[in-house]
């Protein structure tokens, strides 16, 4: 995974799309589930994805900090 996510740079996660799961990403990738988690956490940290609880992760709008659509 590089800083700015799997497939992100090609455009494969558009904004407001959830990402895919753990499970589907530590599958796709080869990367241990504890790594998985790490990253989800750090860019959600960096505002590149925002959780929504009970509904998944989701991608960010850029320049959106992190702010869930119809949050801010």
């Amino acid at each position: 995974m590089t800083s700015r996510g799997p497939g992100s740079s090609a455009g494969d996660w558009a904004p407001n799309r959830p990402i895919p799961s753990e499970a589907r990403l530590v599958q796709e990738y080869g990367l241990a589930r504890t790594t998985v988690r790490r990253t989800i956490r750090l860019l959600v940290d960096e505002g590149v994805l925002f959780v929504v609880p009970q509904r998944g992760t989701y991608v960010a709008e850029p320049g959106a900090q992190g702010v869930a659509p119809g949050q801010a």
